[in-house]
């Protein structure tokens, strides 16, 4: 039942393998299905990642009030991308259990996986606790000498303060969004933006480019979710409201020198100008108009 759902998925949570298997065990003298049983909780670890990130969504998630407020709780002891990878086990382990003589087995070991799964926030905190040894190692380098009681008497001089040891090195605009992401665990957006090309920002748009080998994640970033969420750190971070594009890079490269001329001449028109500039789009393709269509004006 939702308690059994909810005792599990807890104790995925907290890395707790004796009691996942000792519910498991407890089902099984239920007489529970386990192939069922591995559906449902997949259904409530789609809950538990639509909660992360809408949150409080009666459409989404057509649940009672103490089931909302319970799926939201659990939410947040996970982050998107533990959500993301712990659907994807438990939607193999229900496959592999369609054909297996003791379906059982195969749920406690797919379980056994979720419990032991490298967690993505741990290694972000290890991340910035190296920033804080360096930046500490730094600021011993200029509040103690070597030579300070070997010269009782004198003062030791004082070596060059490095840049590190009184402030941070700033970040670039890019990495503060990026880091603002990783804060409030968007593991998914901070993946795709990752994998992009370049990220441009100007005074009114977010401009992010892919390689077309890399399409799929303009997907990801254009997801309305998503998209709320990157335009809303954006305006956080930078002080202003940004507008996300989302492009993906193609050979434009006029072929013939009358492609190039006509692009050329499309450049300057200020009628294609001031359409760009209105609505921030950027010209894709000049076509020449047909014989017959221009004969007939």
């Amino acid at each position: 039942g939702t308690e059994t759902i909810l005792a599990v998925a807890e104790a995925i949570a907290e890395r707790d393998g004796s009691r996942v298997l000792r519910l498991v065990e407890t089902l099984s003298e239920r007489g529970g299905d386990m192939r069922h049983f591995c559906r449902d909780l997949m259904t409530h670890f789609r809950n538990l990642l639509v909660a992360k990130v809408v949150g409080h969504d009666r459409e989404l998630l057509p649940l009672s009030d103490s089931e909302m407020a319970q799926v939201l709780a659990q939410a947040e002891r996970f982050s998107e991308e533990e959500l993301v990878r712990a659907f994807r086990v438990l939607a193999e382990t229900e496959q592999n259990m369609r054909y297996a003589s003791e379906p059982r087995f195969v749920l406690e070991v797919g379980l056994m996986r979720l419990v032991h799964l490298e967690r993505v926030r741990p290694l972000v905190q290890v991340i910035r606790a190296l920033e804080d040894l360096e930046r500490r190692m730094a600021s011993g380098m200029t509040s103690t000498s070597p030579l300070g009681e070997a010269e009782a008497g004198a003062p030791a001089p004082t070596p060059p303060t490095p840049p590190s040891a009184t402030a941070s090195p700033p970040h670039s605009e890019v990495e503060r969004l990026k880091e603002e992401l990783r804060e409030r665990g968007k593991m998914l957006i901070l993946g795709a933006l990752d994998r992009a090309k370049t990220i441009e920002i100007t005074e009114e748009t977010l401009r992010v480019t892919f390689p077309a080998s890399l399409a799929i994640h303009r997907d990801t970033l254009l997801e309305s979710t998503n998209k709320q969420v990157i335009e809303a750190v954006a305006r956080q971070v930078f002080g202003r409201p940004l507008a996300l594009q989302v492009h993906i890079e193609a050979d434009r490269t006029p072929t013939t020198t009358s492609d190039r001329r006509a692009r050329a001449i499309a450049e300057e028109d200020p009628i294609v100008r001031a359409f760009v500039k209105t609505f921030k789009g950027e010209i894709m393709e000049v076509v020449a108009p047909e014989e017959g269509k221009k004969d007939a004006s």
